[in-house]
């Protein structure tokens, strides 16, 4: 099976200038915030931690599709397979990034100054940091030998002759299928501890088992709006472009949808159980959420981009398949995935009465993602994000 092995960058040189402008912007209004009145740099670290947990878990998940794939035999995952392990050039970053993160101390994480009893020995500030790093280093490493062995065959052309190219590609398919099973369950281990310890913790009342599904199925669910806006973006032009075909994209579009109605019960089975406990220490982390105003508007508009919205728009077929259509879909999705990770951190932290967006929230939530795609440029500077040709694909089923 021949591969394309083109490496060509798919931003233009202006784009790019721009892109590193927006990263320059995000890190100077961050750098302004953190330096700022007590209030200003409150407000700079969690718009900071909410794009952390947002982009991390949205770039990961690339990879984690990459496996799912290959587990499955999905043949028309083979067309989206480049720009998935693309969110592996983020993953350096992150680290660095996350380690930034301990910087803000008590300004960010309330459990630094205190912690109820029961949490002392957990919220232990060098081991919660340590736990999170490592395991996050754990799940950088694993999901780069799924990303080496599957660019691996992509690499391996220049004078080498098809029979070799095939074996090994049969080889990275099945290395990666050993993998992709180990990879599953530290991915959902790794960011269900970072939903427990960078997000539930914010709020030194609130408990609940459910949340690390919640939070890796999230980003999933994320991980693969983006992957769709990726590839539509990068895929308009060339050969590339038999890639955003119909038979190519309605099985994204059909993905997406079971996913919007798995996150929507995740949700509820959530919430309903809460709600209906009637726990004081449960209760009030909804209250806030759904009841108070400001953040019941917010909580409203999540629900709409991430569940509803999505459902009714991805229940057509025609949707589906068409680029524009999906686009337009998995924008909303990110929106309101975005929005959940806002809803989630803030109101634990910020206690005024006014929304905490202006300027300096969307200076860093604009660099964070001029720096996704950044990565996403770099990543494709050395390896090719089409790795098939269209017509070699035979079957998407």
């Amino acid at each position: 099976m021949k591969e394309d092995t083109a490496q060509t960058a798919p931003l233009p040189g202006g784009v790019v200038a721009l892109l590193v402008l927006v990263v320059l912007a995000g890190g100077a209004a961050f750098l302004a915030g953190v330096s700022g009145s007590a209030e200003l740099s409150l407000r700079a670290w969690q718009i900071y931690l909410v794009n952390y947990v947002f982009w991390t878990g949205v770039t990961a998940a690339g990879v984690v599709l990459v496996g799912i794939w290959q587990v499955t035999n999905s043949n028309w995952g083979k067309a989206f397979q480049g720009v998935a392990v693309a969110g592996a050039g983020f993953f350096p970053a992150a680290l660095l990034l996350f380690l930034l993160l301990i910087a803000a101390g008590e300004k960010l994480f309330p459990w630094m100054r205190e912690t109820k009893p029961h949490r002392e020995v957990w919220l232990q500030p060098a081991f919660v940091f340590s736990r999170n790093a490592v395991a996050l280093l754990v799940f950088f490493v694993l999901a780069g030998a799924v990303v080496y062995y599957r660019l691996r065959p992509v690499a391996a052309v220049n004078g080498v002759s098809p029979e070799r190219r095939a074996a090994e590609q049969a080889r990275a398919g099945r290395v990666i299928a050993r993998l992709a099973p180990v990879l599953f369950i530290v991915y959902a281990l790794v960011f269900s501890l970072v939903g427990f310890d960078l997000v539930m913790a914010l709020d030194p009342h609130w408990v609940s088992t459910l949340f690390g599904g919640y939070i890796f199925f999230g980003a999933l669910y994320a991980g693969l709006a983006w992957l769709a806006v990726v590839a539509v973006l990068f895929f308009r032009r060339g050969a590339a472009a038999g890639l955003l075909a119909p038979h190519f994209l309605h099985p994204v579009g059909k993905l997406m949808f079971g996913f919007c109605m798995f996150h929507g019960m995740l949700f509820f089975s959530q919430y309903l159980p809460i709600w209906y406990g009637n726990l004081p220490e449960e209760i009030e982390f909804v209250v806030v959420r759904t009841h108070e105003e400001p953040w019941a508007w917010f909580s409203l508009a999540f629900l709409f981009a991430s569940l509803v919205l999505p459902f009714i728009i991805l229940i057509s077929r025609p949707v589906k398949k068409n680029p524009r259509g999906l686009l337009v879909a998995a924008l909303i999705v990110l929106t309101g995935m975005w929005l959940d990770k806002f809803v989630l951190v803030v109101p634990s932290l910020w206690h005024a009465h006014e929304v905490p967006l202006g300027w300096l929230e969307a200076a860093i939530t604009a660099g964070f993602a001029a720096l996704v795609l950044l990565c996403y440029w770099g990543f494709a500077r050395f390896f090719p994000l089409v790795h098939y040709q269209p017509e070699e694909i035979t079957s998407h089923h």
